[in-house]
C-alpha cells in the first residue's frame, strides 16, 4: 500500500508540475489574478491567520489547517519595523518564511524535510508546489493585514523542461514601482530558514545566493 500510495502522489505531483509549466513557460507572472486562481487550485485561497492552510506530500496532495499562535505572526508582523524601501521587504519577505515553517513545521511533521527533494507520497516532505502553495499563502496573509507595501504578489513561474530538465515551480513578487518580478523560493532551502528572493532571470538561470 505505501508503495502505491507514493506512486500516486508522484503522478499527482508530475501532472501538475506538468500543467503549470504547459500554462506558465512564458516569463510573464499573470498579475494577481493568476496569484488568486493559483490559491483556489490548491485549495488553500481561505486562509486566515487562524486557519492557515499548509500543503504537504507532493502536488498540495495533503493539506491540513493549523492556527499561526499570537507570538509567532506578531515576530513574523515584527520583520516590517525594519521595512522602508523595496529591498528591506524583499530581507522582510525571505526571514518571513523562516519564521512561518519555523511556526508550523512542527505542527505539520515536516521539520524533517529534505532541502530540495521530490519525495512524492511522503507527508512529511515538501516538493516544491507545497513549497510555492505556503509561501502563496503566507504572502497572501502579509497581503491582507496590509504589510506588503512595495511589492504585489503574483503568479506561480515555471522553469526548465522535460526534455532538459525537471520542471521546478515557485512564487512570484513583482515590484509595485518599477514592475521587477522577483521569485521567492524556499525549495532548495532547510526547513526554517531565509527563502531565496531572486529577480526572475537569475532564478531562471538556476543561479544560487550564499
Amino acid at each position: 500500500m505505501r508503495a502505491g500510495r507514493t506512486y500516486v502522489g508522484h503522478l499527482a505531483g508530475f501532472s501538475l508540475v506538468l500543467s503549470m509549466g504547459l500554462a506558465a513557460c512564458a516569463s510573464h507572472t499573470g498579475g494577481a489574478g493568476a496569484f488568486q486562481s493559483f490559491l483556489k487550485r490548491q485549495g488553500v485561497a481561505e486562509s486566515t491567520t487562524q486557519r492557515v492552510a499548509y500543503c504537504a506530500g507532493g502536488g498540495c496532495r495533503l493539506r491540513q489547517s493549523y492556527a499561526l499562535s499570537p507570538s509567532a505572526w506578531q515576530a513574523i508582523q515584527d520583520l516590517w519595523q525594519a521595512v522602508h524601501s523595496p529591498v528591506t521587504e524583499r530581507a522582510a519577505i525571505a526571514k518571513a518564511v523562516a519564521l512561518y515553517e519555523q511556526a508550523l513545521g512542527p505542527l505539520a511533521g515536516t521539520t524533517h524535510d529534505g532541502p530540495g527533494t521530490f519525495n512524492f507520497g511522503h507527508g512529511t516532505q515538501l516538493d516544491c508546489i507545497d513549497e510555492a502553495s505556503n509561501t502563496a499563502v503566507l504572502l497572501q496573509l502579509l497581503a491582507t493585514h496590509k504589510l506588503l507595501r512595495f511589492h504585489q504578489p503574483t503568479g506561480p513561474l515555471v522553469r526548465g523542461h522535460f526534455l532538459t530538465s525537471w520542471p521546478h515551480t515557485a512564487i512570484s513578487l513583482t515590484a509595485t514601482v518599477t514592475d521587477e518580478v522577483w521569485v521567492v523560493d524556499s525549495w532548495a532551502q532547510a526547513p526554517g530558514t531565509p527563502a531565496w528572493v531572486q529577480l526572475e532571470a537569475d532564478w531562471r538561470a538556476g543561479e544560487t545566493l550564499p
